[in-house]
């Protein structure tokens, strides 16, 4: 037993677990939909000019001409405003994806001993109207602590920060209006945290297969 925990300590301290290369990819992709969608507005609404305009017209006198104030975009910067919006709501939608997909790959690496749902209803109920309020904690939370269980199964008598209260609290700003714009942000560090553990608990299973049952 104490050769085999020998092992388990130099193996871990020999293959320090590093960020898969998704969590920079999402956390890029998220940055880059925030900042495209906070100049968005900003381009449209200042691409506006008064433009001084001449209108004449004929009257039996002659002539008439009437200046005046047009407000108009700038056709460049209206475009590019527009554009930006756009890019973000890719570069959002992308990432979102990209995370579903972590999740299900996420829950498929948890052993059965530990009662994971299957990949395929971890991210499907996410998309169930009022359901979701509830499943989110199952499956962002859940998955944190399902890990934690599982860590604490391959290296008895350590602790891991797998990110559960940052699910917790990314999961309750998502219900408070307002507050639910900074959901995202904890979201994010709770998959930076979530990652880790899962790349550390393949390694481990990859070095001595944990039971299933």
């Amino acid at each position: 037993m104490d050769d085999v925990a020998r092992r388990d300590g130099a193996a871990e301290k020999g293959h320090k677990p590093a960020q898969s290369k998704l969590v920079w990819i999402v956390v890029a992709l998220v940055l880059f939909g925030i900042v495209a969608g906070v100049t968005s507005p900003i381009l449209i609404t200042t691409s506006y000019r008064m433009v001084p305009r001449t209108t004449e017209t004929v009257t039996p006198n002659g002539i008439t001409q009437t200046r005046s104030l047009t407000r108009e975009a700038e056709p460049v910067q209206y475009s590019l405003g527009w554009g930006a919006l756009g890019l973000s709501a890719v570069a959002l939608t992308v990432a979102w994806a990209a995370v579903l997909l972590w999740l299900a790959r996420a829950w498929a690496t948890v052993p059965k001993r530990f009662g994971p749902p299957s990949p395929a209803l971890a991210v499907g109920l996410l998309f169930v109207p009022v359901f979701n309020l509830y499943w989110m904690f199952r499956v962002i939370p859940g998955l944190s602590a399902a890990l934690s269980a599982a860590l604490s199964t391959r290296f008895p008598g350590r602790s891991f920060n797998t990110g559960q209260l940052a699910g917790v609290v990314a999961c309750v700003a998502a219900l408070i209006p307002g507050v639910n714009l900074l959901s995202p942000v904890v979201l994010l560090v709770w998959f930076s945290l979530a990652d880790l553990a899962v790349v550390r608990l393949r390694a481990s299973v990859d070095d001595h297969t944990l039971p299933d049952a």
